[in-house]
């Protein structure tokens, strides 16, 4: 991994500084110094210290990539096909990808999309109606159009002739299943090795690098606080 937020420069800092103050506080000691003041000697210690190894690394990560994160993330979770559809950023540049790259696989995301939200919201809060998705996604003339099986698209036409157009039907799950095995098998892995996959990859192993620095430095500085 490259020394992206200048690790090896920042430990020197704080050996530096650790190397000058236990030197001046053994001059202190042998000096037969007041214990009050020593005592005031360890607690600057202790949080110039805190400064250096918890509060000015993380700065200076962020201050350096310039970068804020909302949602943890991990080259493993965005890598995985279902991962990634539960997920907003990797979602979007997953659609980035196919928009730019696999039109016609953004046809499929996108009926993907449309009939999960028709599926989980309550038959109270439907925006999306059973004849918008046929009009977008089964008509030959449509634009978005995908070419399923005709005994599915006529099945679908049967179902909703006779139930309402809010209700969600199975036979959207048929279409959905086809079409979920048509991005993970073939859109996705031409995605995984797509340059928008490897610079979003990228991103997130420097996301991955900050939270490290995140960690260790609670932690040091709790250990500090306990001395």
């Amino acid at each position: 991994m490259s020394n992206q937020f200048q690790i090896n420069l920042e430990l020197i800092y704080i050996s530096i500084v650790s190397v000058i103050w236990e030197v001046a506080e053994l001059i202190l000691y042998f000096q037969k110094v007041d214990d009050d003041l020593l005592s005031l000697f360890e607690i600057t210690r202790t949080y110039i210290l805190l400064i250096i190894s918890g509060l000015a690394p993380i700065i200076y990560s962020f201050k350096q990539e310039n970068m804020c994160i909302n949602t943890f993330l991990t080259t493993e979770s965005i890598s995985n096909f279902d991962l990634m559809l539960m997920s907003e950023r990797p979602y979007y540049n997953f659609m980035k990808y196919i928009r730019e790259e696999q039109i016609e696989g953004l046809k499929l995301l996108n009926f993907w999309t449309v009939s999960n939200v028709f599926k989980y919201n309550s038959s109270q809060n439907h925006t999306i109606l059973a004849s918008e998705i046929y009009e977008k996604f089964l008509k030959e003339d449509s634009i978005n159009y995908i070419n399923f099986r005709p005994d599915l698209i006529e099945e679908f036409v049967e179902c909703y002739q006779k139930i309402e157009q809010n209700r969600y039907s199975l036979i959207l799950d048929n279409m959905k299943n086809i079409v979920y095995t048509q991005l993970r098998d073939f859109y996705f892995p031409k995605y995984k090795m797509s340059r928008c996959y490897k610079v979003f990859k990228q991103e997130i192993r420097q996301e991955e690098l900050i939270y490290s620095r995140l960690i260790a430095s609670d932690m040091m500085s709790n250990s500090e606080l306990i001395i």
